[in-house]
């Protein structure tokens, strides 16, 4: 993973322990999440305030990663736990976005 979005109730918490995660990983030293260069980091982002349309322009348009985690960065993944409707929203929008497809 080299970019979290959250969306949804509960996404500052989820973003929290994604963020606790990858510094703990670093900490202990297993470094799963080690990026490529010192410049190069995991980024994460909530968006609890905006629409579940914006927040899936932001993560189609803006969530880009640093510049060492491009090569890594092949594949983009939407997660709806039960919300079906989100789901169908969110196929709908990023068909839109043909440099994801």
């Amino acid at each position: 993973m080299v970019y979290f979005c959250g969306w949804g109730p509960g996404c500052e918490r989820f973003h929290d322990i994604v963020d606790e995660i990858i510094v703990g990983d670093e900490v202990v030293g297993r470094n799963r999440f080690k990026p490529p260069t010192t410049h190069d980091a995991v980024m994460t982002t909530w968006h609890d305030d905006d629409t579940l349309e914006q927040a899936l322009d932001f993560f189609a348009t803006c969530a880009v990663p640093s510049d060492g985690n491009i090569e890594h960065s092949d594949y983009r993944l939407v997660v709806c736990i039960g919300h079906p409707e989100w789901a169908a929203v969110a196929t709908r929008l990023l068909k839109a976005a043909p440099f994801l497809v």
